[in-house]
């Protein structure tokens, strides 16, 4: 991959060529390389290329070059998600304008045929809010005082689970 970062800024390389799985392979080592996204995010990443891969080999009876990608299939991929939750759709679409990006950047293809897609509407979850005899049962629940500050944490912030697990005692402020 850092023989395609050498090249200077703005000259396409008019003779790039890779196919569907190697650039999966460099996006994939673009993300946890460059980008640090989690294990978990890369391989969200290639579960939704590699089954956009199957859907296209499945249309086509082959697997075409980048270039040759369409807007109407990647939608036609949406389509056949049929069933899935919203959420999921506008991941799987946000992968693959994702990977498109890296590829224009890449300069393996020229135009991203997923940008800036129709999206399905994703409902908005309404928020969950305890009561004050649900909070004292929690609080109550917790058999040791580090669990009892973790309620009172979260009940009285509303931060996230995974939010209150990146807390670190060196990074809170306390006053004397």
């Amino acid at each position: 991959m850092t023989e395609m970062l050498t090249r200077p800024a703005g000259q396409p390389d008019q003779t790039a060529q890779i196919d569907f799985d190697a650039g999966v392979e460099e996006f994939i080592e673009y993300l946890t390389g460059y980008r640090n996204y989690s294990p978990a995010t890369a391989t969200s990443y290639r579960t939704d290329l590699n089954q956009f891969r199957t859907f296209l080999i499945e249309k086509l009876g082959r697997l075409p070059r980048l270039d040759e990608i369409t807007r109407e299939w990647v939608i036609q991929f949406g389509v056949r998600l049929k069933g899935a939750a919203p959420l999921t759709v506008r991941r799987k679409f946000g992968c693959l304008s994702s990977f498109f990006n890296f590829l224009v950047d890449m300069d393996y293809v020229h135009l991203n045929p997923a940008r800036r897609l129709p999206l399905p509407r994703a409902a908005q979850p309404v928020p969950v809010c305890l009561n004050e005899e649900e909070v004292q049962r929690l609080l109550a629940a917790a058999t040791t005082p580090w669990g009892r500050c973790l309620v009172t944490l979260l009940v009285c912030t509303g931060i996230r689970r995974s939010e209150a697990a990146g807390i670190r005692l060196c990074l809170l402020y306390t006053s004397p």
